[in-house]
């Protein structure tokens, strides 16, 4: 009578000293001394246990423990963007804000429809023994959709030493040249150091006069591969596969549309900066190297999940609701707070007072029946007080026009005449991203 659930723990009773047995025809408990406790019936695949029935009210706190604990495993193994079981047991020592338990350990689903198994490339025999003392560049696209901003690219570029990764967007390939330039400028000047080799293929992108006067007037040599042999390029194009496998895996898992492709890959080069790597001495993640210290990583939350913001009281009447209904869709680099989606309009908001609900999927038809995002020209943009500070940079595809530069990056700057959070719009145009 005192058995709150009809559940019993066949571990719980193994800890506590009893043996349990089963077979085709039953099951039996024995306590330590070999006596028998009780014995079970086979019903259609389940034991139960030969015992009269009570009527009891449960306690739900009893057992529910055992569920959340493995899906908070499981969660964490989600808003690392699907990182593979051995990464998230190494994480809880090589970042801040980890359970103990993180290893995931049932099938993912969403791992299976977003990465598949390729042949490995081959490893470089040597390594750059400091920052920016290589870096590998590589272009992705062009896509199939163009995403929410209009790009149909993305430019990475990975440091050697540190696999540190920055990616940037791009409409076409003609803005390779400035993101690179822009990208030595912003480099150099945050870690205090020279680069001194770029490598590449051999594509018109990255051999061109202009590109090559850039260089050579850095005192920076480039490095190109042999024609149709892009394995030695490996770095480069290993980080685009890990990019691009983890961001197909985030949009299955929210169930968003194509055309949410760059925000995915933002977030997943946000998410392999503070993942584990055997590229690294100790698997070290690419930010410790990078910025000198562990990434904490308390604030990440499970991309494309329901979030609701607290709408700020000047845009808002004394009886409108005081949050609105949202879609997390990634991270900012010089705010502090997250980015989100009205998904009935396509706004993006940056708001650091968020409640999420990451069980809670996205409703993928409202998403795609959403309007282009508006776009806020950049001279009305201005900072505001964010949710993490890690130094770290914005990995959104997003700006005002297709002309605009900046050196540090995204589009997480608010708008003066709307206030501490405020929508912001995305272009198709290539900016930094630092992430």
């Amino acid at each position: 009578p005192n058995l709150a659930t009809n559940l019993l723990s066949v571990s719980r009773l193994t800890q506590k000293g009893y043996k349990v047995i089963f077979d085709a025809n039953g099951g039996k408990i024995v306590d330590s001394d070999g006596d028998l406790v009780a014995t079970a019936c086979v019903s259609n695949g389940i034991y139960k246990l030969d015992m009269p029935c009570f009527e009891s009210k449960p306690n739900h706190n009893d057992y529910e423990p055992a569920f959340l604990a493995r899906e908070d495993k499981f969660l964490m193994h989600r808003r690392m963007g699907h990182l593979n079981r051995k990464s998230l047991l190494a994480l809880k020592d090589l970042a801040e804000g980890v359970s103990t338990e993180v290893a995931c350990e049932v099938p993912c689903e969403v791992c299976l429809k977003g990465k598949q198994p390729r042949r490995p490339f081959k490893t470089s025999g040597s390594r750059a023994k400091e920052l920016l003392g290589v870096v590998h560049a590589d272009v992705c696209g062009p896509m199939e959709e163009a995403s929410i901003g209009g790009s149909r690219y993305f430019l990475v570029l990975v440091d050697d030493f540190s696999r540190y990764t920055h990616v940037y967007f791009m409409s076409n390939k003609n803005e390779v040249n400035g993101l690179i330039e822009e990208f030595i400028s912003l480099v150099e000047r945050q870690t205090e150091k020279k680069m001194k080799i770029l490598r590449s293929d051999g594509g018109g992108e990255f051999v061109n006069k202009q590109l090559k006067k850039k260089l050579a007037a850095e005192g920076i040599k480039h490095q190109t591969t042999v024609p149709y042999s892009p394995s030695q390029n490996g770095v480069a194009e290993r980080a685009i596969r890990s990019i691009v496998e983890k961001a197909r895996s985030m949009l299955a898992d929210a169930d968003l549309p194509k055309k949410f492709w760059a925000e995915a890959v933002a977030t997943a080069v946000y998410l392999n900066n503070r993942s584990p790597t055997r590229a690294n001495a100790d698997s070290k993640t690419p930010y410790e190297i990078w910025n000198g210290t562990k990434p904490n990583l308390q604030h990440l939350r499970v991309f494309g999940c329901k979030a609701m913001y607290q709408v700020p009281s000047q845009k808002r009447r004394k009886w409108d609701p005081k949050s609105q209904t949202s879609i997390f869709v990634g991270y900012c680099d010089n705010v502090k707070g997250y980015r989100l989606m009205n998904p009935e309009n396509g706004h993006i908001t940056i708001s650091r007072d968020v409640e999420f609900f990451e069980s809670t999927q996205t409703l993928k038809s409202t998403v795609e029946c959403a309007e282009p995002p508006f776009f806020i020209p950049e001279e009305t943009l201005q900072d505001e007080d964010p949710v993490q500070n890690d130094g770290s940079s914005q990995l959104s595809d997003s700006t005002s026009d297709d002309s605009a530069t900046q050196s540090s990056s995204g589009d997480s700057d608010l708008d003066e005449d709307e206030s501490d959070e405020t929508i912001v719009g995305a272009s198709g145009s290539a900016r930094s991203y630092e992430t």
